[in-house]
């Protein structure tokens, strides 16, 4: 069994999932499995970085998972596989996530495509980060009513950076987005997932704090990847940077910042918080 705090991120190949990982490994005693689904290679790419923060420290270990998040049938074993290989399981992060445009002011959108939009985007974005929390929560519970010192034995050989980690049975942490506050006119069904999957957190988070587990989210405006090119460098960029204070947009690497922040450092009295 994994000596280390072991952390799940979804859609850790690219963009904010890919950042978060490497920036959760850039802290001692962290072990990082992540999914991806298309790229093997953009996958191997982040294992030899992951590896490479690592060193010579036998006691972390980091891994990828191949697993479409809005397929079920995949969701239900990822997290079993996630123990299976590193022992135990300390964090999620729920990163996975697609945006495509289903306008419904564009009468040339039928229903049918209206609506196998929405359910892709749900299943990617709302129901297999739902699937996920389930099973995440599940171990939490197994392994505190197990063994509450392996966690607290794990955050000690750490740095004070992870030294609060020591009191959670276990956290969670949804990326979700400003769209859930202020919705999208194209991409009603982006915007209703994030919204869903933000209340969803704060609903877990009233009924799970007893348990010791903290469910975050953080809802970042446009960021810096390849998701977000076509929008913020096509012909509406300059009304995209025009609404950004700094007249520029996030960087991955800023968001992961408070991503990790939330699973390693952040008060289990901050539950239920969102950070924008």
């Amino acid at each position: 069994m994994s000596s280390s705090i072991v952390v799940l991120v979804t859609g850790g190949s690219r963009g904010i999932g890919r950042a978060v990982c490497l920036e959760l490994a850039r802290a001692p005693n962290v072990s990082v499995a992540f999914t991806f689904n298309r790229s093997q290679d953009e996958a191997n790419d982040v294992l030899q970085q992951l590896t490479q923060f690592s060193g010579a420290d036998n006691n972390r270990k980091h891994s990828a998972h191949r697993c479409d998040v809005g397929d079920d049938a995949q969701c239900r074993t990822l997290v079993a596989a996630v123990v299976a290989e590193h022992g135990r399981l300390d964090a999620l992060v729920n990163n996975a996530g697609i945006a495509e445009e289903h306008d419904l002011g564009n009468n040339e959108v039928s229903l049918e495509h209206f609506m196998v939009t929405m359910r892709k985007i749900m299943d990617v974005n709302f129901f297999g980060a739902s699937s996920l929390t389930f099973q995440a929560v599940r171990q939490f519970q197994l392994q505190s009513s197990s063994t509450s010192s392996t966690l607290n034995s794990a955050s000690t050989t750490a740095t004070s950076a992870s030294s609060s980690f020591s009191t959670a049975a276990g956290r969670i942490v949804n990326i979700t987005s400003r769209a859930a506050y202020r919705g999208e006119h194209t991409a009603p069904g982006y915007a209703s997932s994030k919204a869903a999957l933000s209340i969803f957190g704060q609903s877990l988070a009233r009924r799970l704090g007893k348990d010791n587990i903290a469910i975050f989210s953080v809802a970042p405006g446009w960021v810096e990847t390849e998701m977000a090119k076509d929008a913020v460098y096509g012909p509406g960029g300059a009304e995209v940077l025009a609404q950004h204070p700094l007249g520029r947009i996030a960087q991955p690497e800023e968001v992961a910042n408070q991503v990790a922040y939330l699973v390693l450092q952040a008060p289990l009295a901050m539950t239920g918080t969102t950070v924008l």
